[in-house]
């Protein structure tokens, strides 16, 4: 099926919309024109639109109200309770930094267009955002409405006291021009930065470390419990597996065990466990993947002896190592590193 034509918005999204149409003194038949919807579909239980009705919406709204600023204001007057469930859960997370994860996955459950990705640069925390389905005239619009929406939702978990100087840090990148409009919420919005080369929130890396004073890991499990649902109903949902290989990453020698995996995934151990057996894996089998993955990677750096290969995959034995390594692979360590550098992709050992 077309995404375009797949129900696939949370009504949410439209429901707003509505709200300040009649603000601002449109009519509901005006807003709703060619959509193909009706106002009592809208509030039925878990409703959902397609993104080209949710688009026919926007451009009535713009187009009926004159406003080319006026998907900053829709942004602006979001709330937690806007993303439903998926807010809940993020409410209940024990750090910004699970609440940054976490959101950005679960993203797809309430707005399909958009993917969120990101990374650390230096001191800073880089979340691009992308279009996944063209936006074409409805670009600038929908790019104002949801980076303007994400950070009135994100401000309200990142404001713990003490870190005023890290919030200072925060930019909105846009990749349209600027325009006269954005002067009327530069006091409700952090730096702005114009033509830029993608869509990006840039802010502090020591944000990610803030306390979020709701935590509650019973409502989080369960909230997301339910969302790894909504996202399979979606279509949207990757392997488990894929999802634990992911979260094992070895930090100071050691690799997250099954409970802070389990944690991580906001799942019960036991959940977990049950869940990977029926799909024929377990969670010591992805352990060991990632080990002799991560061991394959770490030997082509020739300035890395094998104490530190074996010390960085979880061994603090170097034998172990060794035996594991010949397991996985028929090879030594040493020999493994002259066979790659026979093959020109390593500058072999010195």
């Amino acid at each position: 099926m077309n995404p375009l034509h797949r129900a696939s918005v949370s009504a949410i999204y439209p429901l707003s919309m509505l709200q300040l149409g009649v603000e601002r003194g449109l009519t509901i038949e005006q807003m709703l024109q060619n959509a193909g919807l009706t106002l009592e579909q809208l509030h039925r239980p878990s409703a959902r639109v397609t993104p080209r009705q949710q688009a026919i919406i926007s451009y009535n709204l713009l187009q009926a109200t004159g406003d080319p600023g006026i998907g900053l204001e829709l942004g602006l007057r979001s709330n937690i309770t806007k993303a439903g469930l998926m807010g809940f859960g993020l409410m209940s997370c024990a750090t910004f930094g699970e609440v940054a994860e976490l959101g950005i996955r679960y993203l797809q459950t309430r707005v399909p267009y958009f993917r969120l990705s990101q990374s650390i640069e230096g001191p800073l925390v880089v979340v691009e955002a992308r279009e996944t389905m063209p936006l074409g005239p409805m670009h600038q619009f929908g790019f104002d409405h949801f980076m303007a929406e994400v950070y009135e939702i994100c401000r309200s978990f990142a404001n713990p006291q003490g870190l005023a100087d890290a919030q200072a840090m925060t930019e909105i990148w846009l990749d349209s021009p600027e325009q006269p409009y954005y002067a009327r919420y530069a006091a409700r919005l952090p730096r702005l930065r114009f033509s830029m080369p993608s869509n990006q929130f840039r802010y502090s890396a020591a944000l990610l470390q803030a306390a979020i004073p709701t935590v509650n890991p019973v409502t989080a499990q369960m909230a997301f419990e339910q969302c790894e649902r909504e996202m399979a109903l979606l279509g949207y949902t990757e392997s488990l597996a894929d999802r634990v290989r992911a979260l094992l990453v070895c930090h100071e020698g050691s690799y997250p065990d099954l409970v802070a995996t389990a944690e991580r995934l906001h799942l019960s151990t036991r959940t977990l466990k049950r869940r990977l057996a029926e799909q024929g894996s377990s969670f010591g089998d992805l352990l060991e993947d990632v080990r002799k993955r991560d061991s394959l990677q770490l030997l082509l750096d020739a300035d890395r002896s094998i104490e530190e290969v074996a010390l960085r995959t979880g061994y603090a034995d170097p034998s172990n190592f060794r035996r594991a390594f010949q397991r996985w692979t028929g090879l030594s360590p040493t020999a493994y590193r002259q066979r790659q550098r026979g093959r020109g992709t390593g500058p072999g050992p010195k």
